[in-house]
């Protein structure tokens, strides 16, 4: 595979985006989170190089502010395209979103660290809402949001704690075999997280 097909792949894959995109600005939505997949296909635009002041990514800029924090994967989702579009215009939305990503931080019990779908406060967390959250407040900070500390070290801990034996990370923090993809995000966020408090990772 040479760097040449990269590329091209991603300019493919690009203007494929970029013509599916609707009017509004926005992306075919998924109706329990409604917004995660504009916000996904904008971040993926911006981060395969798509200017933030072409006029398409503009409108889905325009959508995604509108939005109101409600779910993990979506709120996670807007804070990192907008973070990677005009933070210092979006700052206010950016900061308003880390406060509430980390006010829906599990606290208490044996998933203090992690985060869920919005389920109530201290309820099933999972590690794929938490890595979201982890990766969004993450560009937050980077962009001048601030973050408690204390998030970051409730996070440092639950990723340390729910490792496979073998190294390994899954889904669910308990009683799952871990995945390549899970793994990742489990290495990725205990990473961030365990350097936000000095601790190695």
């Amino acid at each position: 595979l040479s760097a040449e097909q990269v590329r091209n792949s991603i300019n493919r894959a690009r203007e494929y985006l970029l013509n599916e995109q609707s009017a509004r600005g926005t992306w075919d939505d998924m109706t329990d989170y409604p917004g995660g997949v504009t916000a996904l296909c904008t971040l993926a635009l911006l981060t395969s190089g798509v200017e933030p002041s072409h006029p398409k990514i503009q409108k889905s800029l325009t959508f995604l502010r509108s939005l109101e924090p409600n779910k993990t994967y979506t709120v996670s989702l807007q804070t990192m395209a907008l973070c990677a579009g005009e933070p210092r215009k979006d700052l206010p939305i950016i900061q308003k979103n880390a406060r509430w990503l980390s006010s829906v931080q599990i606290t208490k019990g044996d998933r203090a660290g992690s985060w869920s779908y919005p389920l109530g406060q201290n309820v099933g967390g999972d590690n794929s809402n938490s890595q979201f959250a982890v990766l969004a407040l993450h560009e937050a900070e980077r962009v001048g949001a601030r973050v408690d500390p204390e998030v970051w070290r409730l996070a440092a801990d639950y990723w340390k704690k729910c490792q496979n034996p073998d190294g390994s990370w899954g889904y669910q923090p308990v009683n799952m075999p871990g995945s390549g993809s899970m793994t990742c995000a489990g290495i990725g966020a205990w990473i961030i997280a365990s350097g936000k408090v000095g601790k190695p990772a």
